[in-house]
């Protein structure tokens, strides 16, 4: 996080910044370790499905490079969801948040015979991540990218280090879904902006991995699809 890019309100930001070079790189070392250990169990539990990765990887990428082509330039003022995707400078980079499920997610949002409303915010820089804040209205929020426990990134190196605690002040959510890493030190997206503690939100410490953010993006949409099913047999 570089001066112009952490918040002198935020504790967090303010212990990072009085850290040295040396320090910072020893931080994220030992940070990345730990959670990487910690999600060993979740690597092996999903190991069925790694198949699924080395033969669909390249048609999640186009498949989710197509979506986001097509929608995110199309207004939605009321909508329901909230897609905001991060763009890293280092296309290849990209590529992991591509195969995360942005693809199941939006090919559910447009299905018939009742298709959801939701907007995509396409963000390559801070100033373009903010005002996706501001402009949407939608109490469901899903954000896919790199990042850590209190930012996203948009590229190597602390200048391209947006925090969350600069996003404080923008509107609640009754659902967030941090589709990115949560390693690392300081409050999280949904500690800031969701209502209540005990919200069903998606999030996971540490490192995040595509095959099992698309299984837990393939059950929420099963639960959605169960939960609209029971509101039209209601009616």
């Amino acid at each position: 996080m570089c001066e112009e890019n952490y918040s002198n309100d935020c504790g967090e930001c303010t212990r990072y910044a009085h850290l040295g070079n040396f320090n910072k790189k020893l931080e994220r070392v030992n940070s990345d370790f730990f959670f990487f250990t910690s999600k060993l169990d979740s690597i092996i539990s999903n190991r069925s499905r790694i198949s699924d990765l080395i033969e669909h990887r390249d048609e999640w990428i186009k498949s989710s490079k197509e979506y986001i082509e097509k929608y995110e330039r199309i207004e939605c003022p009321d909508a329901e969801h909230a897609i905001i995707v991060i763009c890293d400078k280092d296309p290849k980079r990209n590529n992991f948040a591509l195969t995360c499920g942005i693809d199941l997610l939006i090919k559910y949002f447009t299905s018939e015979p009742k298709p959801i409303k939701f907007r995509l915010y396409h963000c390559h820089n801070s100033l373009e991540l903010y005002n996706s804040f501001n402009q949407s209205k939608s109490q469901n929020l899903w954000i896919f990218g790199h990042g850590d426990r209190h930012g996203v990134s948009f590229g190597k190196g602390d200048e391209n280090y947006y925090p969350f605690c600069k996003l404080a002040k923008t509107q609640k959510r009754t659902f967030i879904a941090q589709i990115h890493c949560c390693n690392g030190f300081g409050k999280t997206l949904r500690e800031y902006l969701s209502y209540q503690s005990n919200q069903l939100d998606i999030f996971s410490e540490g490192f995040r991995f595509n095959v099992p953010s698309r299984i837990q993006i393939e059950k929420w949409i099963k639960r959605d699809g169960e939960k609209s099913s029971e509101r039209r047999i209601e009616h």
